[in-house]
């Protein structure tokens, strides 16, 4: 198994180094344990601690991101060092990395040739990025620029109203032979955070959500991708985030962390493994009574979105056809390569001091006020840090 850390040093508002987040081998889709749908897999993993969502590549008053450059090296040596031909290639993105598989999955599936492929996010529901801080990522990554847009997605880029849930649906339409899925818990507290802070620095309304309030958007988000015929999503109960690297991993299914199946819930395991196979049809999971969306969110958490609700995610049929005879034979059965982009725990630290950095020092851009007093503050666990800016 092959792991990737940050091959840059952390920038300096980072709360741990490299070393400290390296990932557990025993733990999630790294166990090589027989439960495990993924133990023969050769993991690239991608470390991650420069708050740029594996987009940036330059120098900034507060330091280096160099997330791009660090995914374009780890690209070269899997292409330096395993199999032309893929049997199998899972692109899994956990919390910010659900931003970056997003938007890196349609270089890195046209880059690998492979006969099946799945796409997961993982606690990431672009739906928590309000408009305008969405403008302000687009621009400070170049991402209308960068290779990674298709060639609608960067016209809309370039007109200005590019929103990151249209690029993850033309993703899902433009490769139907590929899998796609969403887990995500219903009540997510890094994500509410994520989202508190942001509505706060952009200053739109709400500017806080609460879990039910959460959820709802959740379902608004999923709503838009799930007809999609090679689409599923996974809700759990709970607060929790994060699930495809922890040890909780094996014991999750939809009512929570430590259901494990016990009254009849599918487990998040069994539904991976499904989803691997490339099963005929895999079916949307969720928890609860099905309810209808309607324009206020309910004031509960056990409930299922009716439009959802065992959603069959069915294979086309010439999605289910084999490889064309020219390449009957020529796929390793060996070798097999999972892309992990993960995040470590100084998302909101990261990200949050990069963002506020950049929306302060180039508020002009986006008609943002003065910064008060000159500095931002930023918590991290019971630490508070207050950051000048220059």
């Amino acid at each position: 198994m092959t792991i990737f850390q940050g091959l840059d040093s952390p920038i300096h508002t980072c709360t741990q180094t490299a070393g400290e987040t390296a990932l557990d081998p025993t733990s999630g889709v790294f166990s090589r344990g027989n439960a495990n749908p993924f133990r023969n897999h050769t993991v690239v993993f991608l470390n991650y601690c420069s708050g740029d969502m594996f987009l940036g590549n330059e120098l900034f008053g507060f330091g280096e991101q160099r997330g791009l450059k660090n995914v374009l090296a780890a690209v070269q040596w899997a292409q330096q060092n395993m199999d032309p031909n893929l049997e199998s290639l899972v692109l899994i993105g956990e919390s910010a990395g659900g931003v970056a598989v997003q938007l890196w999955a349609r270089h890195l599936l046209n880059m690998f040739s492979h006969s099946r492929s799945l796409v997961i996010v993982d606690s990431l529901i672009t739906g928590i990025f309000p408009a305008r801080a969405q403008a302000a990522l687009i621009r400070v990554f170049h991402l209308c620029r960068i290779f990674l847009l298709g060639p609608r997605d960067k016209m809309i880029c370039m007109e200005g109203t590019l929103d990151l849930v249209d690029v993850f649906e033309d993703l899902i339409d433009d490769f139907p032979q590929t899998s796609f899925a969403v887990i995500n818990s219903k009540a997510d507290s890094i994500q509410i955070s994520v989202y508190d802070l942001m509505a706060a620095m952009v200053k739109i309304t709400p500017s806080f959500l609460n879990p039910f309030s959460y959820y709802h958007l959740v379902n608004q988000y999923l709503e838009r991708l799930g007809a999609k015929a090679n689409f599923a999503s996974y809700l759990v109960n709970s607060p929790l985030h994060s699930w495809s690297s922890q040890a909780y991993l094996a014991t999750t299914d939809t009512s929570g962390s430590e259901g494990a199946g016990l009254h009849g819930d599918v487990t998040l395991l069994s539904w991976l493994s499904d989803l691997l196979l490339g099963s005929g049809s895999v079916q949307s999971q969720c928890h609860g009574t099905p309810l209808v969306i309607t324009a206020s969110p309910h004031d509960s958490l056990d409930y299922c979105d009716l439009a959802l609700h065992a959603k069959a995610q069915a294979k086309e049929a010439e999605g289910e056809a084999a490889l064309p005879e020219a390449n009957a034979g020529h796929y390793s059965e060996g070798w097999v390569i999972a892309f992990l982009i993960t995040l470590a725990v100084c998302f909101v630290a990261c990200f949050g001091v990069g963002f506020l950095h950049y929306t302060c020092r180039r508020r002009k851009d986006i008609g943002y006020e003065d910064c008060e007093d000159g500095t931002y503050s930023v918590y991290s666990g019971a630490t508070r840090r207050s950051y000048g800016v220059e």
